[in-house]
């Protein structure tokens, strides 16, 4: 007990004197740091003062069951930090792995809606061609018709012109004939 004493006298020391020179350490990690081997020490003293107790051999028996228990205890403690860790490893990676899924379906969905976008834009320039082409068709079918009644009317005319003038020339016959 007295050598515990001591020993957090002199860590008391210490401290006034990190302080002292400046030192900011980071508090949890110096705690720990210093905490570890100090209490690796008390517990080393207070194993030695229960081996000087221990006298008789139902002590002993007692303190090597206590030490067991321990054991175990500090066994069952590593072993629940172990799955702990274990666990938020686990969580991490489920994590990470839906959003790498969350990500390709991002991915997916962009590119599907860009296929969908190219596909409408290749139907919408085949629906261009398509009344472009029916536009010329029916161009070409108005100037045929046109032709075609320019040439009607032409030979109209010209059965016309040939009719008159068999009219003139069986008139001019009768007037002669008649005269």
């Amino acid at each position: 007990a007295a050598a515990a004493a001591a020993a957090a006298m002199e860590e008391i020391k210490r401290g006034k004197r990190e302080k002292r020179r400046g030192k900011d350490l980071n508090q949890h990690q110096e705690q720990h740091q210093q905490q570890q081997p100090q209490e690796e020490e008390q517990e080393e003293e207070k194993e030695n003062v229960r081996k000087q107790r221990a006298k008789t051999s139902s002590e002993r028996e007692e303190y090597e069951r206590q030490l067991l228990r321990e054991e175990k205890e500090r066994r069952a403690k590593e072993l629940r930090e172990e799955r702990v860790q274990r666990e938020r490893e686990w969580r991490a990676k489920q994590k990470e792995q839906q959003a790498r899924e969350q990500e390709e379906l991002a991915r997916e969905k962009e590119r599907r809606e860009q296929e969908r976008g190219e596909r409408e834009k290749a139907l919408k320039e085949k629906e261009r061609i398509r009344r472009e082409m029916e536009r010329q068709r029916k161009v070409r079918e108005q100037e045929r018709e046109a032709r075609e009644k320019e040439e009607l009317d032409k030979e109209l005319q010209t059965h016309r012109e040939r009719r008159e003038q068999e009219l003139r020339e069986k008139e001019r016959e009768r007037r002669g004939e008649g005269g």
